[in-house]
């Protein structure tokens, strides 16, 4: 007898929807079961990653902000992996230049930051080094490997910190601080001790290390006495690597990094022995703001260490630049995943924009699947069933008809399958009428009435329980959940909490096209953070140019991307004019040689590629700047005591309803493609049991010996 099909309807097409629709199409025989169909808005796939080519001005790939992908992102990676290997041998984009995953990505490892000494910005640039294996390949999956540890993480650190002080250079400079600190002929003495007690491992960071090791083989029981002899240890590790630093350190960027660095790990330690972070977890922090534990443990530096961070990961209440706020528990593991995970290079550019790369591949390979596509839908309500336990309808408003009932939405340039910067008009019925509302302002990505006004949906369509869909992926992000749950959020006290607790930001972004390249303007590095507000980000985005289109006559050269977080009621006036100022003023330290004649610090404006030639500063029209407001464009952050209040993807309180996207518990929870990907792959396993393995998902694994011993206790009485 043949079981009826489960028909999957998916809302929204960003980082976690695709996914999970992988996911749940990946598992044999799945046409079988399930009946998919993707409900997006507007024309392009892609959330806050989408991206589109302007054809009127050389295919320019026009980004909501920066996007960046990192060696650690194991379960993205493994997406794209297997979606280009499906795309090459399906032939499903032949003239395509990226056959694999390896055309689509270049690795970098070198990243840089401002730092201000004595009045003077500097750059600083740290090279990573390039580690074993790949992102995304089978050996993790394959062998189920777990994340280390907590105690693998102090053994980790403890090494970084022995690298750094045992590099050679670093010898020289000792020498000459014992050489003015001690007697002529004590001095070669103390420093054969030193270097003898690295040859036999009996330097202070050694011993640290052994008694870590004997603390992990029997932890003392809770305030025992050997806590705070570790403590002790760690405070005179930090005094004695100080002591003997360069005594010139103060000048160099680098050395100032590397010591507050070696601070931050040290009071790292001491913080996870204080709170007893190796048995309980890092959830321990959730309330926790990481920079305001780290000083309080003693980091004093923990704000200049840890600004990158904050900066990547918009961290700012409210956008606000003086309100930093990062959830220690998140950010903690953000950074042992960044520093200690990562395979191959530390990061990667995409070779295109995020929605020719990521998104076109994906749309292609499942389009192939069988997934059904139907665009310009914009859901506008989730309506719950009389008991609660169900979405019983979804109320779309249907944006526009295609003209034949099918809509092909990609465009190809330089043979690569792309998202375009606007719908394709002549596919569409009324199309020339929606163009010339796109022109008065209308928006097909956004859900305020004042958009709606400007254009009204020519159908609404309600999507039934049991007849439409009987399971639900929700993959559309936090930002949006307020305008299309309020039966949720009045119904469910959790949901209530989650719309409440956990906090989405604005950002803004700016692309600039150049008639010279960075390097040639003085810019050295290929991610530049922690600079001035608005844009404290900086990235040479040069590689791009060869997936563009431009005229030789247009000359262009180089391309910047700058972005921000952007404060709460800005838009995108302030926006342009912020840039205007930002160019006029604050260049002068990261492009020394592109700044022009006039004032101090700006800009020279006939850098910027303008087929108008435009004079002077109205050359800043013809380049893409970017407010995001609406709500599924907003960042997700945690700030701390958020956590708790995130759904798990099989948590949303619906029988029929799972959740996908970087705003859920997916163990990460941090705003990036990688904590989408994983919570697309648990909403995919809430449904149908796969993957079984999702790599990362649950967090750092703790030894539960406090758990252990008080069942030991009641077991003996």
């Amino acid at each position: 007898m043949e079981t009826k099909k489960q028909k999957i309807a998916i809302l929204g097409g960003g980082a976690g929807a695709m996914a999970a629709a992988f996911e749940l199409t990946s598992v044999p025989g799945w046409q079988e079961h399930y009946e998919i169909t993707v409900y997006q808005q507007g024309w392009r796939l892609g959330g806050k990653g989408a991206s589109g080519r302007n054809a009127e001005l050389g295919q320019r790939i026009e980004e909501h902000g920066l996007h960046l992908w990192f060696g650690w992102y194991e379960n993205a990676f493994r997406v794209m992996r297997l979606v280009y290997d499906e795309q090459h041998a399906k032939n499903l984009a032949p003239e395509s230049p990226f056959q694999s995953w390896r055309d689509a990505f270049t690795g970098f490892s070198e990243c840089a930051w401002m730092d201000q000494f004595e009045d003077q910005w500097q750059s600083a640039g740290v090279k990573f080094p390039n580690m074993s294996g790949e992102p995304g390949s089978d050996e993790r999956f394959d062998a189920r490997e777990a994340l280390p540890t907590p105690w693998d993480c102090m053994f980790m650190g403890i090494e970084l910190m022995m690298q750094y002080y045992n590099r050679p250079e670093e010898q020289p400079a000792a020498l000459k601080l014992a050489r003015r600190a001690l007697p002529g002929w004590l001095a070669p003495v103390v420093l054969w001790v030193s270097r003898k007690m690295q040859e036999w491992h009996f330097t202070p960071l050694h011993v640290l290390e052994r008694i870590l090791k004997a603390i992990q083989r029997r932890h003392p029981e809770e305030g025992g006495i050997l806590v705070w002899i570790l403590s002790w240890l760690v405070r005179l590790v930090l005094g004695w690597v100080i002591r003997w630093a360069d005594p010139t350190y103060e000048k160099r960027p680098l050395a100032r990094q590397a010591l507050r660095a070696i601070q931050v790990g040290a009071a790292t330690m001491r913080g996870a022995i204080r709170d007893h972070l190796l048995d309980r977890g890092l959830r321990v922090l959730e309330d926790r703001d990481l920079i305001e534990w780290l000083e309080s443990n003693g980091a004093s530096s923990a704000r200049q260490v840890f600004l990158p961070l904050y900066d990547g990961g918009f961290a700012y209440a409210e956008g606000d630049p003086n309100r930093l706020s990062m959830a220690a528990d998140a950010a903690l593991l953000f950074s042992i995943r960044s520093f200690f995970t990562y395979r191959g290079y530390f990061g990667y550019h995409m070779n295109a924009g995020m929605g020719d790369t990521i998104f076109a591949p994906l749309y292609l390979v499942l389009r192939h699947r069988g997934v059904r596509f139907e665009y310009f839908h914009q859901v506008r309500n989730l309506g719950l069933s009389a008991d609660g336990r169900n979405i019983e309808k979804v109320e779309v408003d249907v944006q526009v008809k295609p003209k034949h009932g099918t809509y092909d939405p990609l465009v190809t340039v330089r043979g690569l399958p792309c998202w375009p910067s606007a719908p394709h008009y002549g596919q569409l019925e009324r199309g020339e009428e929606l163009r010339a509302a796109v022109a008065r302002g209308y928006s097909l990505e956004s859900y305020t009435e004042a958009n709606r006004a400007l254009w009204k949906p020519v159908a609404h369509r309600t999507l039934r329980h049991g007849e439409d869909f009987d399971r639900i992926v929700l993959g559309i992000s936090l930002g949006a959940l307020p305008h299309l749950c309020k039966e949720l959020i009045a119904a469910k006290p959790e949901w209530a909490a989650m719309a409440a607790n956990v906090k989405t930001v604005r950002t803004q972004a700016a692309q600039l096209w150049l008639k010279r390249t960075p390097h040639s303007i003085g810019g050295r590095y290929p991610v530049l953070g922690c600079y001035l507000e608005p844009y404290d980000t900086i990235a040479n985005m040069s590689h791009l140019i060869a997936r563009e289109d431009w005229r030789p006559e247009d000359g262009v050269e180089g391309i910047i991307y700058l972005c921000n977080t952007l404060r709460d009621g800005e838009d995108i006036e302030q926006v342009r004019r912020k840039t205007l100022d930002f160019l006029s003023s604050a260049v002068t330290p990261v492009w020394p040689k592109g700044c022009g004649p006039g004032t101090p610090g700006c800009l020279d404006w006939s850098l910027l590629v303008d087929r108008a030639d435009a004079a002077g500063p109205a050359r800043l029209d013809s380049q893409y700047i970017r407010a995001n407001v609406e709500g599924s464009e907003l960042y997700v952050i945690s700030v701390p005591g958020s956590g708790r209040y995130r759904l798990k993807s099989d948590g949303s309180g619906c029988d029929n309803l799972v959740l996908a996207g970087d705003w859920t518990d997916n163990g990460l929870n941090m705003g990036c493609v990688e904590a989408a990907v994983i919570s697309g792959a648990l909403a995919s396993r809430a449904i149908c049991g796969s993957p079984e393995f999702v790599y990362g998902a649950f967090g750092l694994p703790v030894r539960k010996t406090q758990q252990a011993r008080g069942k030991a206790r009641s077991a003996s009485a």
